[in-house]
């Protein structure tokens, strides 16, 4: 019996994106932050790809984006290297908070070369299945997955999956088979970007359709995620802005998830907001993260490179009291960072663009921009793929770190496949 090459392809794609996804391992407590997702496991496959690219002597048609990453990882490296000896110079050691700041440095670099492989490779298997409507299907059949994993999930709270997690306490909010409810967003939306991008195909099979509405709907009634709802408020309405002509059908539509919002998400959002001041510490630790990224880059406008969890502790407490006293809301959580019992843990300038800048000062700020400006780009040939990239372009600003988010890395790869497919096969593309 002879198998279809594409489908083969198709299989390990699905396997990719689901494998994305999974970002709790236990293999977290062992080889450290690094290994909470199993796409670190699968860098020798990558490198097979680039083995195989290398002798094929094929042309990178995705050169500009990897130059950037290339970029990032070249300004980082000069940058830790130009701080560790800063640093030996003037403490006399190579550790700080209990971590070996040259191994630390290099866990960091790390995970943004495996971004490269990961990008090339996702983009190099999209190119093999070679039809936007199968790479399609292939997010369907996740989507298809995780619905029965999170009905389940819905229905055992507080203890659901508690074998599976890395941390097995109690969680009352859904997280899927993330660490925490605030990381399942970004699945939500590259899975459904992913199987909206052939809508016209997925019209012909309305009962898939409204399996994708389901499984949208349930998640926007259960989760807590306040930035999720938010952040997808906002990519909507920047999407309507862009829009030179809107038909009746966009006004319609748009009046409906205005209304929703006014109705539902608004006050939803609200009520967790005070909640979370009044109870909680994430609203006070997320903001003093986020400001203290660039607090520190005014002292460091060229950067920190691997050290940046040093100088991130070290500049803390001012943007910590501004936001306490802005907020009224408690510093317990973040104030417990970089403490002799937990050491560099957690710490995380809580967005990608407050990640570039401070590790790579003003020339990360700019690099992050041009990057993500160039992604909104070239997902304007779609709708979806620019619904979807208008919301990782705010949460990249506000909210989101790749560092544990691989599943963006494949919607990366999605958006620079479909509009290099798109310059192929159509001979007229509006720019």
């Amino acid at each position: 019996m002879k198998v279809n090459k594409s489908f083969l392809w198709q299989l390990w794609l699905i396997l990719l994106i689901f494998f994305s996804t999974v970002q709790d391992l236990k293999t977290v407590d062992t080889y450290g932050e690094i290994a909470r997702n199993p796409i670190i496991f699968l860098v020798p496959i990558f490198l097979l790809t680039e083995v195989k690219l290398l002798f094929q002597k094929s042309k990178a048609q995705v050169s500009l984006i990897t130059l950037i990453l290339l970029t990032f990882v070249i300004l980082y490296t000069t940058s830790s290297i130009f701080n560790i000896l800063l640093w030996y110079l003037k403490e006399d050691t190579l550790y700080a908070l209990g971590e070996n700041i040259i191994i630390k440095s290099i866990k960091v670099l790390t995970y943004y070369l495996s971004f490269i492989l990961l990008f090339r490779h996702t983009y190099y298997v999209m190119k093999e299945v070679g039809d936007p409507a199968k790479i399609s299907k292939c997010f369907y059949v996740v989507v298809l997955l995780y619905f029965p994993i999170m009905l389940y999930e819905i229905a055992t709270l507080p203890d659901a999956f508690v074998d599976y997690h890395a941390s097995t306490k109690l969680y009352y909010r859904l997280r899927l088979l993330t660490a925490e409810s605030s990381w399942t967003g970004s699945i939500i939306v590259m899975l459904l970007v992913g199987c909206l991008i052939s809508y016209n195909n997925l019209k012909q099979t309305p009962y898939k359709l409204l399996i994708i509405i389901s499984f949208s709907i349930v998640y926007i009634i259960f989760t807590t995620s306040k930035m999720f709802l938010i952040s997808v408020v906002l990519a909507i309405a920047i999407y309507f802005l862009l829009q030179r002509k809107i038909k009746l059908k966009l006004f319609l539509v748009s009046l409906f998830l205005f209304s929703l919002s006014l109705v539902y998400i608004i006050p939803k959002v609200s009520a967790h907001i005070k909640s979370d001041i009044e109870n909680y510490t994430s609203v006070v630790t997320r903001s003093s993260a986020f400001v203290n990224s660039f607090y520190v880059a005014a002292f460091y406008p060229l950067g920190t490179g691997g050290l940046y969890y040093v100088y991130f502790i070290e500049h803390l407490k001012a943007p910590v009291d501004l936001i306490s006293s802005l907020t009224g809301g408690k510093a317990d959580e973040i104030l417990t960072w970089g403490t002799r019992k937990n050491g560099d843990k957690n710490i995380s300038p809580a967005s990608e663009l407050g990640q570039w800048t401070i590790m790579l000062g003003i020339p990360g700020f700019l690099l992050f921009f041009y990057f993500y400006l160039y992604l909104l780009k070239y997902s304007s040939i779609n709708k979806f793929l620019l619904l979807g990239m208008l919301y990782f372009f705010i949460t990249g600003l506000f909210i989101e770190t790749l560092t544990t988010k691989p599943n963006i890395i494949i919607f990366f790869a999605l958006v620079v496949y479909y509009r290099i497919f798109h310059l192929k096969t159509n001979s007229k593309v509006i720019e």
